[in-house]
C-alpha cells in the first residue's frame, strides 16, 4: 500500500508498476501494456485508471475522479461515465469473468481486481546481454520506396492481433506483399508504442543451425550452437522487441520448432512470420493475405468505380511513376482493371506490368500480357533476388516442391478456372492411382499457396491456380514429354463436366446450358482448340455440341457460331442427320441472329433445322425451332407470318400432355396479336399461357436465345399500358426486368430493358427511361450483342427528343435507324421513324418530317395491321398542323385504329388531339368524357391530362 500512496501523491512513479490481470501499468512512463504490448488508452482514461489503482479497494467519488482527470475544468458527470465506460471496454471488463472497475451506486467507482506492486528496473540498469544492434535501434526494415496501397486494414488487424498473440504468421502466395505488410506492422508498432523490431531475412537460410545464426546476427549476438539459442532467449526475455521472420517457407519445419521453443519459454515474446505455408505450431495465429481487390468482368465500368479498387490504384500509381501522363479515361481505367484481374490482384505482378506502361503504352502492355504474363519483366533493382521477376518468384516456390507436387502442378496448369478434386485426379493423376495421392499433392500445393481454394458452402471444394502460377506451370508442361496426353485427359474431363448433369430430352438448347456453372469458358475453349487439331475428330464434335449452350448462355455469340460451324464441318457422315447436327444448327442460328442481325442466312438455317426435326419426328425440337422462327419473323417485322408460326406451334402442343409447350405457343400468339394490333386478344393469349405454365413442371422457358417467359411478361407490360392499366403495367415491367436478371441470360435482359424502356417513353417518364436505356446500352456493349446495342442508341435518341434535346436526338436516331436497317432489325423501325419525324418537325424541318412520317405509315401498312399505327397517325396529325383538314383526318384515323386495336390509352390521346383541333364541343366532350370513364387507371398521366382538360372547360 505504500507504493500506492506514493503513486497517488505523484511520488516514486518511475520506481513502481502495478500488475493486474494480463496488464502492467507504469504510471511514470504513462504506459499501459498487455503481455508486453502497449495498449492505446486516452489521456483522461489513463488518469482515471492511475487514480483508481492508487486507491485500490477504496471508492473514489465522482468529484475526486473529475478533479483528477479534468483538473481546472468544469465538466458534466456524464463525461466521467463515458470515460469510465471506454476504459472498461479497453480493459475487457466483464469479458471471460474479468472484473476491474466497480460502479458503487450513488458514491463513485472502485478498482476491485487484485493488484501487485512491482519495482521497475532502474533506468540506467542493463540486462546481462545487451546487443549492440538493439542499443542502436531496430535492424533495417525493408520499407518499400513507394506508397503502399490496399493494405491499411490488414496492417491494423495484425497490429491488434499482436496485442495478445505470441506468434502471428502472414501466409499467402508469392508476390502478394507479405514482406511489405510485415515491415509496415513493425513500423506501426515502433511509431505507436516504441516497440523495436528485429527483421530477419531467411531467404539464404538452409537449415535450423543457419536459422539460429541468422536470428543471432540480427540481434547482434554471437556464440556456438545451443549456447547461441540460449543467448537469443535471454536477449528476448530482457527486451520488448518484435521478431520478424521473413520468408519461412523453405525452412518451415526449422522455423516451427524454433518458434515453438520460444513461445513455451517466453511469456511476453512476440514474433511475426511470413511464409507461403503455415508453421502449424500450437501458439500460431494464421492470417491469410488476400490479393488486392480488383473489379469483376461485369462490374460497374465507370471511372470512379474502377479507381475504387486497390489493385487498380496500385497499377495507376506505378504506371504514372513509369512515365504515363494525362488524366485517365473510363476506357483506360477499365483496361487497367482487366489487366489487374488477369494478374489476380498480385501486387508484385501489377507493379512489374504497370512499370512498362510509360514505355509501351497501356494497350501495348495489355497485348504483351499474352506473352507469359510478363514473367521475365524485371522489377526494382533494390528488391530481393526472388522479387526481381515473377519468374524468379515462382522458381523459388517451384524449387521447394517434391517431384510428385511438381508433376501435379504442371498438369493442373491446363485448368484455366475452377476445378474439383475429381477433375484434378482425372487430369493430373496416374492411371490406377488412388485419388488420395492427388489429394495429398493438392493439399500440399494449397498449403504452399500455389493453389487456391474456393468454397461457397454448397457442393465440393473447388480449386484454382493464379494466372501467373498457371502460365509458369504451363511452360513446364510444354517442355515435358506429356503435353498431348494431359491435354487429351483435360478435354475429356471438360466434356464430362459439360455432360455430367442429367437433362430431360425435352430441354431446350439453353436449358441444357443452365447447369454448366462448373465448366468454365476458358477450359471449354482450351479443350476445343486442342481437340480441333487432334485426330480422330469425334471428341471435337462432341465438345462442340456440348459447349454451345454454355457459350450462348455467356453471350459469346461469335465464338459459338465459329466453333459450331467447325463442328458441323467435322461431323462424320455416320453422325449426320441426328440430334447432334440439329443442335449445332440451332446454336448457329441463335448466335448469328443475335450477333449479326436478321439476315436471310438465319432463315435458311432455321428452315434446314426444321426439315431435319420433321424427318426425325422430333416434336420438341420442332417447337424450339418454331420459337426461333417466330423471333426471327417479329424482328424483321413480318407479324402476319409470326402469327401463323404461333398457330403452328399451338397445333403441336397439347395443353394436357405438354403444358409448357402450350404456354410457349400462347405466348407466341399473344406476342403476334400485340404486334398486329389486337391488344384484347393479346392479353387473353398471354394470360392463358401463364395459366398453362403454372400447370407445368418445366425448369425454364429458354428457347432459341430468348427466355419466353420474360418475353411474355414484357408483352403483357406493353399491352396493359395500351389498354389503360398503367399501374399493372409498371408492376409487370419491374417484374420482367427482375426475372430477366435472375435468369442470367444477357439477351433476355436486353429485351426486357428495351421494351420496358419503350413503355417509359410512352409514359413520358424520362428519368425511368434514361435509367433503363443507359443500362441497356452498357449491357449490350459489354456482351457484344450488336443489334440490341443499336436499339439502345435509337431509344437514347428518342429520349433526347422527348426531353427537348432535339438536334442531338435527331442525329442519334438517324444514325441508329441506318444501323438497324443494315442489321435487318425492323421490329421498332416504324416507331423510331415516327419519333424522328416528330423531332424534325420540332426543329422546323417540316418537309423532312413529312417525308419521314409518310414513309413510316407506308411501311407499317405494307405489313398489314400494326400496333404502332395509332401513334403514327397522331404524329402525322401534329406534323400536318398547318393543314387543318389533313391534321383532323389523321387524328380521326388514329382514334379509329386505336379503338380497333383495343388501345384505350391511344384512344384517349387521339380524343385529346381532336379536342385541340375542334375545340370544346358537345361531341368532343362526350367522346373524351366517355373514354375517360372507361379508363381503368385514372392516375395514369394520359387519364389525368384528359380529366384536367374536362375540368378546365367545365
Amino acid at each position: 500500500m505504500g507504493d500506492a500512496r506514493a503513486l497517488s501523491r505523484g511520488q516514486a512513479c518511475d520506481e513502481s508498476q502495478a500488475a493486474f490481470g494480463p496488464y502492467l501499468l507504469a504510471p511514470g512512463r504513462r504506459l499501459l501494456t498487455r503481455q508486453g504490448v502497449p495498449v492505446a488508452v486516452g489521456a483522461r482514461a489513463l488518469e482515471i485508471l492511475i487514480a483508481l489503482l492508487s486507491e485500490h479497494g477504496r471508492v473514489l467519488t465522482h468529484r475526486q475522479l473529475v478533479e483528477r482527470a479534468w483538473a481546472g475544468l468544469t465538466v458534466e458527470e456524464s463525461n466521467l461515465r463515458v470515460a469510465v465506460s471506454g476504459l472498461r471496454k479497453t480493459l475487457g471488463d466483464g469479458e471471460g469473468g474479468a472484473r476491474y472497475i466497480e460502479n458503487v451506486v450513488g458514491r463513485g467507482y472502485c478498482f476491485v481486481a487484485p493488484v501487485r506492486w512491482l519495482e521497475a528496473e532502474p533506468a540506467d540498469a542493463s540486462p546481462s546481454i545487451v546487443p549492440a544492434k538493439l542499443r542502436g535501434g531496430s535492424t533495417r526494415l525493408p520499407i518499400p520506396a513507394a506508397r503502399v496501397i490496399g493494405r491499411e486494414n490488414v496492417v491494423e488487424k495484425l497490429v491488434a492481433a499482436l496485442g495478445d498473440r505470441a506468434l502471428v504468421t502472414v501466409v499467402g502466395a508469392g508476390g502478394l506483399g507479405k514482406t511489405t505488410v510485415a515491415a509496415l506492422v513493425a513500423q506501426a508498432l515502433k511509431t505507436r508504442a516504441g516497440v523495436e523490431a528485429v527483421f530477419v531475412d531467411l531467404s539464404a537460410t538452409a537449415d535450423e543451425a543457419a536459422l539460429t545464426k541468422a536470428v543471432a546476427v540480427a540481434l547482434g549476438l554471437d556464440g556456438p550452437g545451443r549456447d547461441l539459442e540460449e543467448a537469443i532467449l535471454t536477449c528476448l526475455a530482457n527486451h520488448r522487441v518484435l521478431l520478424v521472420l521473413d520468408g519461412c517457407e523453405h525452412v518451415v519445419e526449422a522455423v516451427a520448432a524454433f518458434c515453438d521453443r520460444l513461445t513455451r519459454r517466453l511469456d511476453l515474446y512476440r514474433v511475426l512470420a511470413t511464409s507461403r505455408e503455415a508453421l502449424r505450431v500450437e501458439a500460431e495465429t494464421v492470417h491469410l493475405l488476400e490479393p488486392l481487390a480488383f473489379p469483376s468482368a461485369d462490374g460497374d465500368p465507370s471511372l470512379e468505380s474502377q479507381l475504387g479498387y486497390s489493385a487498380v490504384q496500385l497499377f495507376v500509381e506505378r504506371a504514372e511513376v513509369s512515365g504515363r501522363r494525362g488524366p485517365w479515361t473510363p476506357v483506360e481505367a477499365r483496361l487497367a482493371g482487366d489487366i489487374c484481374r488477369r494478374l489476380d490482384g498480385v501486387a508484385l505482378a501489377i507493379e512489374l506490368v504497370a512499370s512498362r506502361v510509360g514505355a509501351l503504352g497501356l494497350a501495348g502492355v495489355a497485348d504483351l500480357l499474352d506473352d507469359s504474363l510478363g514473367l521475365q519483366w524485371p522489377g526494382r533493382r533494390d528488391a530481393a533476388p526472388r522479387h526481381q521477376t515473377l519468374q524468379a518468384l515462382l522458381d523459388w516456390s517451384h524449387d521447394l516442391l517434391g517431384e510428385r507436387d511438381r508433376r501435379v502442378l504442371r498438369r493442373l496448369s491446363l485448368f484455366t478456372g475452377l476445378f474439383t478434386l475429381r477433375d484434378a485426379h482425372a487430369v493430373a493423376g496416374e492411371p490406377g492411382d488412388d485419388t488420395l495421392d492427388v489429394a495429398n499433392a493438392l493439399t500440399s500445393l494449397v498449403d504452399k499457396s500455389l493453389v487456391w481454394t474456393s468454397h461457397g458452402g454448397v457442393g465440393p471444394v473447388q480449386f484454382r491456380l493464379l494466372d501467373t502460377t498457371r502460365v509458369y506451370a504451363l511452360a513446364k508442361l510444354t517442355r515435358s514429354q506429356e503435353t498431348d496426353v494431359i491435354a487429351e485427359r483435360h478435354a475429356g474431363q471438360v466434356l464430362a463436366r459439360l455432360t455430367a448433369d442429367e437433362v430431360s430430352d425435352n430441354a431446350s438448347l439453353f436449358q441444357r446450358g443452365a447447369p454448366l456453372a462448373s465448366a468454365t469458358v476458358g477450359d471449354v475453349l482450351s479443350a476445343l482448340r486442342w481437340a480441333q487439331a487432334a485426330r480422330p475428330r469425334d471428341l471435337f464434335v462432341s465438345l462442340g455440341v456440348a459447349a454451345a449452350p454454355l457459350l450462348l448462355s455467356r453471350a459469346m455469340l461469335d465464338e459459338c457460331e465459329a466453333w459450331c460451324l467447325r463442328a458441323l464441318t467435322a461431323l462424320p457422315d455416320e453422325r449426320r442427320g441426328g440430334l447432334e447436327e440439329l443442335r449445332l444448327l440451332e446454336a448457329v442460328g441463335v448466335a448469328r441472329m443475335f450477333g449479326r442481325g436478321n439476315h436471310e442466312t438465319v432463315r435458311e438455317i432455321i428452315d434446314r433445322g426444321m426439315a431435319l426435326a420433321q424427318a426425325l419426328g422430333a416434336t420438341t425440337e420442332q417447337v424450339h425451332l418454331l420459337a426461333g422462327q417466330h423471333i426471327f419473323l417479329t424482328r424483321i417485322g413480318d407479324f402476319s407470318a409470326a402469327l401463323d408460326c404461333g398457330r403452328r406451334c399451338a397445333e403441336l402442343c397439347d395443353p394436357v400432355r405438354d403444358p409448357s409447350g402450350a404456354a410457349l405457343a400462347q405466348w407466341m400468339l399473344g406476342t403476334s396479336m400485340h404486334l398486329v394490333g389486337d391488344q384484347r386478344l393479346a392479353q387473353e393469349a398471354v394470360e392463358r399461357g401463364f395459366g398453362y405454365w403454372a400447370a407445368s413442371d418445366a425448369d425454364g422457358a429458354d428457347f432459341f436465345g430468348y427466355d419466353h417467359k420474360v418475353r411474355a411478361m414484357i408483352v403483357l407490360c406493353r399491352v396493359l399500358w395500351l389498354r389503360g392499366e398503367r399501374a399493372r403495367s409498371a408492376e409487370m415491367a419491374e417484374a420482367a426486368v427482375a426475372e430477366a436478371k435472375r435468369g442470367g441470360r444477357p439477351v433476355s435482359l436486353c429485351i426486357a430493358l428495351i421494351y420496358t424502356a419503350t413503355v417509359a417513353l410512352w409514359d413520358e417518364n424520362w428519368d425511368e427511361a434514361e435509367r433503363l436505356v443507359a443500362r441497356l446500352i452498357e449491357h449490350a456493349a459489354r456482351h457484344g450483342i450488336g443489334p440490341y446495342h443499336g436499339v439502345g442508341l435509337a431509344l437514347e435518341g428518342e429520349l433526347d427528343i422527348g426531353r427537348g434535346h432535339l438536334r442531338q436526338g435527331v442525329e442519334a436516331l438517324g444514325r441508329a435507324l441506318e444501323r438497324l436497317d443494315r442489321e435487318a432489325h425492323r421490329l421498332l423501325s416504324p416507331a423510331f421513324a415516327g419519333s424522328l419525324a416528330r423531332g424534325l418537325h420540332a426543329l422546323g424541318e417540316g418537309a423532312k418530317a413529312q417525308r419521314r412520317i409518310l414513309a413510316a405509315l407506308d411501311e407499317t401498312k405494307a405489313v398489314g395491321d400494326h400496333y404502332d399505327l395509332p401513334r403514327l397517325y397522331l404524329i402525322a396529325s401534329e406534323i400536318a398542323g398547318d393543314d387543318p383538314r389533313a391534321s383532323k383526318a389523321y387524328a380521326i384515323q388514329a382514334l379509329e385504329a386505336a379503338h380497333a386495336s383495343s388501345a384505350l390509352s391511344l384512344e384517349l390521346a387521339a380524343a385529346m388531339r381532336l379536342w385541340a383541333l375542334e375545340g370544346d364541343s358537345a361531341a368532343t366532350r362526350q367522346r373524351l368524357e366517355g373514354l375517360w370513364r372507361l379508363a381503368p387507371d385514372h392516375d395514369a398521366p394520359l387519364a389525368r391530362r384528359a380529366h384536367a382538360l374536362l375540368c378546365a372547360t367545365a
